[in-house]
């Protein structure tokens, strides 16, 4: 028997809607609670065993929470991967989105080259900022803690895909990584370089363009037993990358101060497949290179002046790795051939940017 009391109770209830102002209030609230992280220890609760930590660890649960989760938000999920820091919606891409990711990356693989793409995007989001001007002191300061903690965990997975997996796959991630943004770098530099607004725009690249070559590089020395935190010497680094802006063309000094470390062991198959797909690369961009046509002095031309450079760079590689090879040292032959291939794939990519502006 129904109680009319009750339905219309029920229904009051369902018919209960926030206002405008009380939602704005509430995910102001969130943000702000969630925004600055390390200011207070979260308190574990006894039933945590029971809680979504638990469920993050079944991949097949994960991936239906993360439907739900879309659909079940009208899209927030969606909308903040396209928010940049001080946003409303950044710390829902950085705590929620992106937890959600690292639980589904199961394998050390996946981890490597998940770590690898949260370092892009932090380098993506600062140059995003660099454009409007909005990438200030302490936005660089958070966007270098992150780029560290990502170093660090890259390099760690890294170790582990060489135990579980391949020691040339996990070589291969590396110098994918390092290549990446070094490019980024070098297109920021010369990015900046042709601004014709002065001032803060052309800087706030040339601090971005440090950060992706501080976070490339460093990766060749971090520990994955005793990694420690970079983020106290940020400052220097940043402050030296704006610095150079202001010197000469310095891009060959830069290439020829990159270097590998000796990479052990390395068999003669590894070294085989290292030499043919770099050569294959280099045989595609340098057919680019030549049947590319710009205006003199252009933007293009420079950045294609760049690409020119780092294959000139990894074809000196490629045939001291041949002629090393050929005197029976395979480890420093493959080593070599790394810094080949790692020349190689930024001259593709400064390249393939150079040909979409010209396009």
């Amino acid at each position: 028997m129904k109680n009319p009391k009750f339905t219309h109770a029920v229904q009051q209830i369902r018919n209960v809607r926030m206002t405008d102002s009380e939602k704005k209030t509430m995910l102001a609230r969130i943000a702000a609670s969630t925004a600055v992280p390390g200011y207070s220890e979260p308190v574990r609760s006894p039933w945590s065993r029971f809680s979504f930590g638990w469920a993050t660890q079944q991949p097949w649960l994960v991936a239906a929470l993360v439907c739900l989760i879309i659909v079940g938000s009208g899209g927030v999920s969606l909308s903040a991967e396209r928010a940049l820091p001080g946003s409303a919606l950044y710390p829902i891409k950085v705590r929620i989105n992106e937890s959600v990711r690292d639980r589904l990356a199961q394998t050390p693989e996946s981890q490597a080259l998940w770590s690898a793409a949260k370092s892009e995007r932090r380098i993506n989001e600062a140059a995003a900022l660099a454009v409007t001007d909005r990438l200030d002191q302490a936005t660089q300061e958070q966007l270098q803690v992150r780029l560290d903690t990502h170093t660090q965990e890259l390099a760690q997975v890294l170790d582990q895909v060489r135990q579980t997996d391949s020691p040339e796959r996990a070589d291969e991630i590396k110098v994918v990584f390092q290549a990446t943004l070094g490019a980024q770098a070098d297109i920021l530099e010369v990015i900046s370089q042709e601004d014709v607004r002065s001032g803060p725009t052309a800087d706030a690249r040339i601090v971005v363009a440090g950060l992706a070559r501080t976070s490339a590089d460093s990766l060749d020395g971090v520990s994955a037993a005793a990694s420690g935190a970079m983020s106290a010497k940020a400052a220097a680094p940043l402050m030296m990358a704006m610095n150079a802006a202001t010197e000469a063309d310095t891009s060959q000094s830069r290439m020829a101060d990159q270097s590998f470390p000796p990479v052990q062991p390395a068999t003669e198959e590894a070294y085989i497949r290292a030499h043919k797909a770099t050569q294959k690369l280099m045989f595609a961009v340098l057919e680019q290179l030549e049947t590319a046509s710009v205006a003199q002095g252009s933007l293009q031309e420079k950045l294609l002046t760049r690409a020119a450079e780092y294959l000139d760079q990894a074809k000196n590689h490629f045939e001291e790795a041949t002629r090393i090879h050929d005197a029976g040292d395979i480890g420093s032959a493959y080593s070599l051939m790394l810094e080949s291939q790692r020349a190689t794939i930024q001259s593709h990519i400064i390249l393939r940017a150079a040909l979409k502006k010209i396009q």
